[in-house]
């Protein structure tokens, strides 16, 4: 008879499951879980009660509230290279209320189901999953920071908890991958290692092949979901002929390729910030580590990388697969300009989601005897250090998080409103840097390089965002000669003016003096300095006013 402690069932495509959480018995286990997804849930509402959100958070959402269709939001994004799942997504919650928070509140939603399904079904130990749930990338990059890589995770491990069912059918598994490419490219490229993982098996075991035969359609439509999916989301992924930013560089050198991929690789594993509150999450965020050197990083990232394939060796097929989908990871790593930290903790995730799969193929050993898949010793001492590092900067990132706003664009628009200035015109520059404030004011911004009206930035190039003091101070005057006598400018920086070769900061000029100003925040570049443009009204054409 087979025992709580023990227990072990035969999956219906083959192999068995390992014991999940060894000790504890079953009733016992379940009250442990619901403890331990109910702490994450506590920590990572705390950091997102005290998050501001910065503008690469809340363009999605003014992608979303300022479209009137679903065709008009499509051509909005033109210029995104982002698949489209958490658009849409947000497009649905922006039709119920215009409220920023309640994205906040979806992608909460969201990383507390991937968590509770990681919890309930990853058979690893539970001090294992315990000390993963709580580091930086659940709780502050993918929990904390509202994007669309938590709906990545959720719908990886979807499939992960669906896998031992995959022996009846193939079809429900393809449409959870699909939407995972959907999610982000870095998701794509997980499924496309997955896909690869399900046609493995299926050439390889009889019983398999033999149900392929009769539901032909079903496994077709299954292919053609999982790697149409990923070729959709890298086609949405090309850029416009007239696009401002290009995120990817094909020409880079080998060396610099091998540069990117290694330190991508190390820092997805050991994500170390600065030892500075201010600076802890911009600093983690551009891949710096307390360790310094470039060169340091990617010789060890070179040493982790095969560390982490050894995991693997008694299971060849996850090895395989595990090899496959971090070799595609690193390619994409390799042309990226900017490798941060939300992207290189796929790495780290890609990892968990093989460590999770692994239990359900047994050893691959000369023995006639199958055996589970199991850590040894040596690798749960190898994992330990890894994670309580992931729990420093997640405990790191929620001091700073408390002390500090992680942007200072929610303090402005909660000053427009005690103050009652949302009415004035605004005048925003540069557009990255006021889009944040037109989502928590809910209101539209007049972007004076592009001339044009509006919340979300359309990134091509006539975009100019380095201009002078004299080209800034030269819009605000054509802005008020066509009629607006009373409005604000918004800026991240104080306006300056030379005096005696020195700089010296101006709180009044002409008609233009300082409001308000609003610092430090923890992305360095949103702070905020408001001036207030006000005289007396003359015989002018009528004013420009937000649309």
């Amino acid at each position: 008879m087979t025992s709580a402690k023990s227990h072990r069932g035969k999956l219906a495509g083959g192999g068995s499951v390992a014991e999940r959480s060894p000790g504890f018995g079953f009733a016992r286990r379940g009250l442990w879980e619901a403890v331990l997804i109910l702490a994450f849930l506590l920590v990572c509402g705390f950091d997102i009660l005290h998050h501001a959100m910065w503008r690469d958070e809340m363009l999605p959402w003014l992608f979303a509230r300022d479209s009137a269709t679903i065709p008009d939001l499509f051509k909005n994004m033109r210029y995104e290279t982002h698949p489209r799942l958490w658009y849409l997504i947000l497009f649905g919650i922006t039709r119920i209320t215009s409220n920023p928070a309640a994205m906040q509140a979806a992608n909460f939603l969201i990383i507390g189901l991937a968590i509770a399904l990681f919890v309930r079904f990853c058979p690893l130990p539970f001090y294992l999953k315990a000390l993963t749930v709580f580091g930086y990338f659940f709780v502050y990059e993918w929990g904390t920071l509202s994007r669309n890589y938590a709906l990545g995770v959720l719908l990886c491990f979807a499939f992960c908890t669906l896998f031992p069912k995959r022996g009846k059918g193939y079809l429900g598994l393809a449409a959870i991958l699909f939407l995972a490419t959907q999610a982000n490219h870095y998701a794509a490229l997980q499924v496309a290692a997955l896909g690869g993982l399900l046609i493995f098996e299926a050439w390889t075991k009889p019983e398999l092949r033999s149900r392929i035969r009769t539901h032909r359609w079903d496994a077709a439509l299954s292919v053609f979901l999982v790697f149409g999916g990923v070729l959709l989301a890298f086609w949405i992924g090309i850029p416009q002929p007239d696009a401002g930013i290009h995120i990817f560089d094909l020409g880079l050198g080998l060396g610099v390729k091998i540069t990117h991929s290694f330190i991508a690789f190390w820092a997805g594993f050991v994500p170390l910030s600065e030892p500075s509150l201010l600076n802890s999450w911009v600093m983690g965020m551009l891949g710096h580590t307390l360790l310094g050197a470039a060169e340091l990083r990617v010789i060890l990232g070179m040493i982790l990388f095969p560390l982490t394939v050894v995991f693997f060796w008694r299971s060849h097929p996850i090895m395989w697969t595990y090899l496959g989908g971090a070799s595609l990871l690193l390619l994409l790593a390799s042309v990226k300009f900017n490798n941060y930290a939300r992207h290189t903790g796929h790495f780290f995730l890609w990892f968990l989601i093989c460590l999770w799969l692994a239990h359900y193929f047994p050893e691959s050993s000369g023995s006639p005897k199958t055996r589970p898949f199991k850590l040894s010793l040596s690798q749960k001492l190898f994992l330990c250090p890894l994670l309580l590092i992931h729990i420093f900067d997640s405990v790191f990132l929620s001091i700073a998080g408390y002390y500090y706003p992680f942007s200072c664009s929610k303090a402005v628009a909660l000053y427009l409103e005690q103050n009652h200035l949302k009415g004035l015109p605004i005048v925003g520059y540069p557009d990255y840097i006021a889009m944040p404030v037109a989502g928590y004011a809910g209101v539209r911004i007049y972007y004076p390089d592009t001339r044009r009206w509006g919340s979300f930035v359309i990134e091509n190039d006539k975009r100019q965002t380095d201009w002078t003091e004299d080209e800034i101070m030269k819009s605000v005057s054509e802005f008020a000669a066509q009629g607006n006598h009373d409005f604000l400018l918004l800026l991240n920086g104080p306006l300056m003016i030379v005096r005696d070769n020195q700089l010296y900061e101006v709180r009044q000029l002409g008609d233009l003096h300082e409001e308000a100003s609003f610092h430090p925040s923890m992305v360095g570049d949103e702070i905020y300095w408001l001036y207030r443009y006000k005289t007396p009204p003359t015989s002018s054409p009528e004013p420009s006013r937000a649309p």
